[in-house]
């Protein structure tokens, strides 16, 4: 095409290519109304214009190693593709799409975008500069990284484990971050926040991984939720839900670390069902239910660290757990730290109970350990403190085990069914 500064028109569905050193065009309208129409900047080549404007039909491809430089008005209706460098022009209006390709490659943008737009990120890295930009979409191995003090304010769509790096704000009318297949990768830095509107503040349709030093909330749902697949997440920031700070309903591993809080407004902190759980935690858990397990066949694993915190709720008339279980899941449960519900722990299908020296299970108002299931061995090894009753339930169809030296503080008493003449110790 022409490297004078004329104006051009690339309407025909087929392909140009600008190269040289030094490109200049006036004013450049691409696919205006003929599907296919495409310019590429080739490698090596330096292409200054005047006004572009990409049309429905048209595509602009910036390979690696070529700038572009805009100076008048730039409407985007088409598909801006980048591969690498720094894009710095005017805002952009338009409802088109910019696609960043090419893995290993990283674009740094800083053109605002008209809201309505589209970020596809296929590969490599993009790095948001700009004050203002469409919706976000990854896939596969790119990564999308929001800067310090940017707002993203129509969420972020990531597939087939595409990546959010959030050193910003990224807030959703629905979900904050949503992925709805082959999971997906969220880091928020200590800077970030994530928001969720309608819905979850993270949501994985097929699992996800989630590693927050941020904050992540959610006025309707949950903080962090994950379906169809495990989800893991690692948190040292703040994770808070309208119901559930995490969610995970096809099992998998929380990490919640020193100085972490997850809490739950309406239900749990953590809820684990789906498969099996593991909840490691060294921070603080805060709900209604600190910790929930449930579902026949899922065995839930939790480790309180020393210092660690999981609180119930504690007010009259709640019946709520700090860890318990339901509808057949069991639970293996090593406590160091504090554990404290209307209930502190309870168990629906028996499990294990180790309570170290200097730990603390406390009932506020009813047992500190109950198990009301059926089938299943309890054993209770325990060094530390429980403040409230022990109740096994009927024993006619199963046993049950003291191990240690337990005690019963302030007069409190271990209670059974006296038909039963399983031991306690």
């Amino acid at each position: 095409m022409p490297t004078a500064a004329i104006n051009a028109a690339v309407d025909n569905g087929g392909k140009a290519l600008v190269t040289g050193a030094n490109a200049t065009v006036g004013n450049l309208t691409i696919g205006a109304t003929t599907a296919g129409s495409t310019v590429e900047v080739t490698s090596g080549t330096s292409l200054t214009i005047n006004a572009l404007t990409i049309g429905p039909s048209g595509t602009l491809i910036s390979d690696v190693g070529s700038v572009f430089t805009q100076s008048g008005g730039f409407v985007n209706d088409g598909n801006l593709v980048v591969t690498a460098g720094t894009i710095n022009s005017g805002p952009i209006t338009g409802n088109g799409t910019v696609t960043k390709n090419d893995f290993g490659e990283t674009v740094f943008w800083q053109a605002p975008l008209q809201a309505g737009s589209t970020i596809v990120v296929n590969a490599g890295t993009f790095v948001d500069e700009s004050t203002a930009v469409g919706a976000v979409s990854v896939t596969g191995t790119g990564t999308f990284q929001v800067n310090p003090s940017f707002n993203l304010t129509e969420g972020a769509t990531l597939n087939n484990g595409g990546a959010l790096d959030n050193f910003g704000n990224v807030t959703g009318p629905a979900d904050g971050v949503v992925s709805n297949a082959g999971g997906a990768v969220v880091t928020n830095e200590t800077s970030g926040v994530i928001t969720g509107g309608t819905g979850n503040g993270v949501n994985f349709a097929a699992g996800g991984t989630v590693t927050n030093l941020g904050r992540i909330t959610a006025s309707q749902f949950a903080g962090v939720f994950a379906s169809g697949a495990a989800g893991n997440v690692t948190n040292s920031g703040t994770i808070a839900g309208n119901t559930a700070g995490v969610f995970l309903n096809a099992g998998g591993i929380v990490s919640n670390q020193v100085g972490g809080t997850i809490s739950g407004n309406g239900n749990d902190a953590v809820f684990i069902s789906g498969g099996n759980g593991t909840l490691t935690n060294s921070g603080t858990l805060l709900g209604p239910d600190g910790v929930r397990f449930q579902g026949a066949g899922v065995t839930g694993t939790v480790i309180n660290n020393a210092g660690a915190i999981i609180q119930g709720a504690t007010i009259q008339g709640a019946l709520a757990v700090g860890v318990g279980t339901l509808n057949g899941a069991t639970l293996n449960l090593t406590n160091s730290g504090t554990i404290t519900g209307t209930i502190g722990v309870g168990l629906d299908q028996g499990g294990t109970i180790i309570n170290n020296a200097g730990a603390t299970i406390t009932g506020t108002l009813l047992p500190a350990i109950e198990f009301i299931g059926t089938g299943n061995i309890v054993v209770f090894s325990n060094a530390g403190t429980v403040n409230g009753d022990v109740e096994l339930g009927n024993f006619a169809n199963k046993s049950g085990r003291y191990w240690h030296d337990f005690r019963c503080d302030h007069h409190q008493r271990v209670r059974r069914d006296e038909t039963s003449t399983a031991p306690f110790w």
